[in-house]
């Protein structure tokens, strides 16, 4: 405190004793020695990398979700039976790793569509039909239907 009061007066501002006091008062207080700022450079530094790490952490969630929406959009497209047995099929980290994930997800998707025909709806059957309509097929199954019944 001393070196700053001589560093005014040298300057030309000349303080008063309780001016003084006052400064020594408050430069007792506020003043941190090097090895605090040493310390906070450390907390920072740390704080810095938690931050990174949660970053990340939140990017990785964030095209975790992308690649579930357009897995189910895919799935339903593609007639898909259950979503969860088709995610439990897929080895999703992955495809999250990989550098263009939607169009392995899509390749994927078609893989297991071919080698697990069992998750995905067929093409040629029908939907049932709703109590009291009769069946929807294809016009050549409801003659062959009236043949066997001897209509």
């Amino acid at each position: 405190m001393e070196q700053i009061v001589k560093l005014l007066e040298e300057m030309g501002i000349a303080l008063t004793s309780d001016q003084k006091k006052e400064l020594a008062e408050k430069g007792g207080r506020e003043l941190r020695s090097a090895g605090d700022y040493a310390a906070l450079e450390q907390q920072l530094a740390a704080l810095r990398q938690q931050l990174e790490e949660q970053q990340n952490v939140h990017r990785q969630q964030l095209a975790r979700m992308e690649l579930d929406g357009q897995l189910a959009q895919l799935v339903t497209e593609a007639g898909g039976r259950s979503l969860p047995a088709v995610k439990a099929m897929l080895n999703l980290d992955h495809l999250l790793e990989s550098e263009e994930p939607q169009q392995e997800l899509k390749e994927a998707v078609e893989r297991l569509r071919q080698q697990q025909g069992w998750l995905f709806r067929q093409e040629r059957n029908p939907a049932p039909p709703l109590p009291g309509k009769a069946p929807q097929g294809e016009a050549g199954d409801l003659d062959q239907w009236r043949q066997e019944v001897g209509l």
